[in-house]
């Protein structure tokens, strides 16, 4: 294969070229020792090819300039699918040596096997593989003259070397015991057989010695062949075949005839498999409800190795599926869970790397999720690590060719943008927040017509408005919740009519919030009333559908909605709001809690501070002091927490308050 990034489109079409030589030249028409000379003359080719392929080169790299939708990796790709779609000359003459029918023809060979990760079938590449292809090949098929161009003396040698490899070559194991022997022809019809393309150039030394060790290798494949008799049925029907295939050193056929058998065996061996897998699957969800994740890993570890024996990178593709099932477990119930989707991330990234384009920028993606996951929920010093090692894992699936994946990405990193705002000080928060604006935007504009995703976006779009706000007054504060409730609105809408009511909840408990702002901007208690309200749905439907972790955050919006309506409510129902308030931020602290989630329950905490002291004002001495004591007890444990940037400032500042009017009382 090619390696040099910057000869891929000149190697791309030297081989083009190459393979519409041997049309017109006479020679083998079919056979694979016919791929092998056209990429040995695209290898090493003679003046005239490279004068002819040159010009075509120009022709095309002008085309891939003028591609806009081409991906940064197309030159590789396009030399790639050339590679997998060579023609012989009997498939060129089939398609009537039409340009067109061919470059159909060789796009037809690209299949799971040829192209596993689906990059050189993406609509983007097979636009841009038929342009350059299709012109490159018509003035190759309309020039009568182009095989005398190809310089007949070299075109000859090769093609005499397809015939070499073609010949049959009898008495092959008594050929290789005796070398010495064997004429210069038969030791290079054998090393041809045994895949040297060019062992004319090698001295009779070193040819001798490269077959001394085939012939080794030659005689041990045909003693493990041995050993297959009567071990499996389905390879005792053919095996005789390929025996007969070895003996003559058609190699090729002999693979072909393994081959087959094997992905009948494969086919066969699939569904026990997957029964197997689908029984740890169900194991493992019984452990996670168990509150037993680390068994969850072992059993789907076990299922995601089960499957290598089919495809190397089956359990890779496995774990990827169970990584997301973790992560996806995390975020619904807290905890550490999404620990283990990163160590499953991590696994994959072991095995897996760019050539692998896809499933690599899937696991990069993932296990920056894992990582925004925990740094969301963790102290500071730890969550600020992880939170920067989520942004370097999107950053690499950002640069993707993949649109969809780089969206993604670009969106995520918005994310964590949001999550690192809660912990920076005002200048670096803004300029957290409006970068994030921006990554969503952009993933809007590259999601397209994928209305799912752009509604997720739309939702993070949203959201990112909404914190901005918080760091903004007059009229651009009015503009900025107006953006995130066009946003969050938008969103809201979409979900519905996709028919995801999850996620539908979660974009309308954003308009809510949007709508709570403005009711404090605007002292407007009709809208403050409709913002409890939808907090209290939003509360009830993550309850119903035993979603504790939403619940928490539903509980936690409606305590602090409470909280403020409670300052500008009438005089005697300022008291009840705030009961009610502590009720529900008290729940929510409580699953922070139990979860492990300190930084979340520290922003609880203060407010369940501010409410018990602000109750504390219209009680008797007795009990406002046990109150104002229960607040410190919440600013102290909210500094043992790891309260981050700004906040431990109020922290010190609420509790000092507090300390004059325990003074005062006393």
């Amino acid at each position: 294969m090619f390696f040099r990034q910057k000869d891929n489109l000149v190697n791309a079409i030297r081989l083009l070229v190459a393979m519409g030589g041997f049309v017109a030249a006479p020679g083998p028409k079919s056979g694979l020792s016919v791929y092998d000379a056209i990429r040995k003359i695209a290898a090493h080719p003679p003046k005239s090819i490279v004068t002819m392929a040159d010009k075509l080169t120009e022709a095309a790299q002008n085309t891939l300039d003028r591609t806009p939708d081409a991906p940064k990796d197309a030159d590789i790709l396009f030399v790639q699918m050339v590679d997998a779609g060579l023609l012989t000359p009997h498939e060129i003459t089939e398609n009537s040596m039409d340009a067109e029918v061919c470059t159909e023809a060789m796009i037809a060979k690209l299949s799971d096997k040829t192209d596993p990760t689906g990059e050189m079938r993406r609509p983007e590449m097979r636009r841009l593989f038929i342009k350059i292809t299709r012109s490159t090949l018509a003035p190759l098929f309309r020039t009568k003259e182009y095989a005398a161009d190809l310089t007949p003396a070299y075109m000859a040698e090769s093609l005499q070397t397809a015939h070499r490899t073609e010949r049959k070559i009898d008495d092959v194991a008594a050929k290789l015991d005796n070398l010495e022997a064997q004429s210069r022809g038969t030791l290079d019809a054998l090393a041809l057989r045994f895949g040297e393309l060019a062992p004319e150039e090698m001295t009779l030394a070193n040819l001798q010695s490269f077959l001394i060790e085939k012939a080794s290798d030659y005689r041990a494949l045909q003693q493990e062949l041995e050993t297959l008799r009567g071990s499996a049925p389905r390879i005792e029907n053919v095996l005789s075949a390929v025996e007969a295939s070895i003996r003559v050193l058609d190699l090729e056929e002999a693979e072909r005839l393994l081959a087959s058998v094997r992905e009948a065996s494969s086919g066969a061996l699939r569904q026990p498999l997957e029964d197997n897998a689908r029984l740890m699957e169900a194991q493992a969800r019984i452990a996670l409800i168990r509150q037993r994740p680390e068994r969850a890993f072992t059993l789907l570890s076990s299922a995601a190795d089960s499957f290598a024996v089919l495809d190397p990178l089956e359990p890779s593709r496995r774990r990827l599926s169970y990584a997301r099932a973790f992560y996806e477990y995390g975020e619904r119930f807290g905890g550490p869970v999404t620990e283990i989707a990163e160590r499953i991330a991590h696994a994959i990234l072991t095995v897996v790397d760019a050539s692998n384009p896809r499933l690599f920028a899937e696991a990069q993606n993932l296990l920056g999720l894992s990582l925004l996951s925990q740094g969301r929920y963790a102290t500071d010093a730890n969550g600020s690590d992880l939170l920067n090692r989520a942004i370097e894992a999107f950053m690499i699936t950002s640069n993707t060719a993949e649109g969809h994946l780089r969206a993604a990405s670009l969106d995520h990193i918005s994310m964590t943008r949001m999550t690192q705002a809660h912990r920076a000080k005002p200048p670096v928060r803004q300029d957290l927040l409006r970068a994030a604006i921006s990554g969503s935007s952009e993933a809007i504009a590259l999601f397209g017509d994928d209305r799912p995703s752009v509604a997720r976006a739309l939702n993070n779009l949203g959201n990112a408005h909404l914190l901005l706000a918080d760091e903004l007054d007059g009229t651009e504060l009015t503009e900025t919740l107006d953006h995130a409730f066009a946003a969050l609105d938008r969103a809201t809408r979409l979900f519905g009519d996709l028919g995801d009511v999850m996620n539908m909840a979660g974009a309308r408990f954003g308009v809510a919030t949007v709508i709570e702002r403005q009711a404090k901007i605007y002292d407007d208690p009709v809208r403050r009333k409709r913002a409890i309200d939808e907090f209290n749905k939003a509360l009830q439907f993550y309850l119903d559908r035993k979603m504790p972790q939403d619940a928490a955050m539903a509980s936690g919006a409606l305590g602090s909605a409470l909280l403020t309506h409670a300052t500008n409510a009438p005089p005697e129902h300022i008291i009840s709001l705030l009961t009610a308030a502590e009720a529900a931020l008290g729940d929510a602290a409580a699953h922070y809690r139990n979860t492990e989630q300190p930084l979340l329950e520290v922003a609880l905490l203060r407010k369940l501070s501010i409410s018990k002291e602000m109750r504390a004002l219209s009680l008797p001495t007795l009990e406002a002091a046990d109150l104002l004591h229960q607040s410190q007890a919440h600013l102290k444990r909210a500094l043992e927490l790891g309260a981050a940037g700004c906040e431990v400032d109020e922290l010190h500042a609420a509790n000092e308050r507090i300390e004059k009017k325990l003074a005062g009382l006393a």
